[in-house]
C-alpha cells in the first residue's frame, strides 16, 4: 500500500494546526493579491491575520506557485504575497492552501 505525498502532507499539516485550503472568490489576476472571503471566518476578524504565512497555489493557472504572505486585509479577504506577479487565471477560480510553515520544508 502507498499513500501520495500530497496526503502525507496534508495529514501532518492537519496534526500540527497547520493546514487551511479554500478557495478563491475571485480569479486571480496578473498582480500579487490573492482573494478569498472564505478567509474572513478564520481571521478571527483581523487585519495581518496570516502575515508570515505561506501560500501554496494548488489549482489553475499558478499552480505549484509558493509565496509568503506579505499582507492582509480581511474587509476583503486579500492576500498579497510576495515575489513577482501571477499569471492571470482568467475566470478560473483557484484553489489555495495556507500554512505557518514553508510547505517545502515539511
Amino acid at each position: 500500500m502507498s499513500t501520495a505525498v500530497s496526503v502525507l502532507e496534508q495529514r501532518l499539516s492537519e496534526a500540527i494546526g497547520d493546514y487551511i485550503q479554500v478557495a478563491v472568490t475571485t480569479a486571480i489576476a496578473a498582480n500579487t493579491s490573492i482573494i478569498s472571503t472564505n478567509l474572513q471566518s478564520l481571521d478571527g476578524g483581523r487585519d495581518d491575520y496570516f502575515i508570515g504565512w505561506f501560500c501554496y497555489i494548488t489549482t489553475e493557472t499558478n499552480a505549484g506557485v509558493l509565496r509568503q504572505v506579505s499582507d492582509y486585509a480581511t474587509s476583503t479577504g486579500t492576500l498579497t504575497i510576495r515575489g513577482a506577479n501571477l499569471t492571470s487565471d482568467a475566470a478560473a477560480l483557484a484553489v489555495v492552501r495556507l500554512h505557518r510553515y514553508d510547505r517545502d520544508k515539511i
